[in-house]
């Protein structure tokens, strides 16, 4: 979506499933109240949960005055949304300050 991709793989059976994440993961109930979240942000839902596409196509957004979240999803039905707190990975380098020759 936007270049940054929008796609789906449904799992089922037995076995272990590797995912991550930018930071730590947050787990969110959607059936306690209606639940959003960025497109990037959202990683997996349980399968008794349905998907939307919300837009917030308002003109503050297009001007930059808005969230700047103009497409979100939403979630709905009984089960979780796992989401993480950041969708861009923060690179951190080292100082160069001394030699590190032995």
């Amino acid at each position: 979506m936007m270049g940054g991709g929008l796609f789906n793989t449904r799992l089922a059976g037995s076995g272990w499933v590797a995912i991550l994440t930018d930071g730590p993961p947050v787990r969110l109930d959607v059936g306690e109240v209606p639940t959003f979240a960025d497109a990037q942000a959202a990683v997996a839902w349980s399968s008794g949960v349905s998907t939307t596409l919300k837009t917030d196509l308002k003109a503050k957004s297009l001007i930059g005055l808005g969230s700047g979240e103009t497409f979100q999803m939403a979630f709905s039905g009984q089960g979780w949304v796992l989401v993480q707190p950041s969708e861009a990975r923060v690179v951190v380098t080292a100082k160069s300050g001394g030699s590190m020759a032995g």
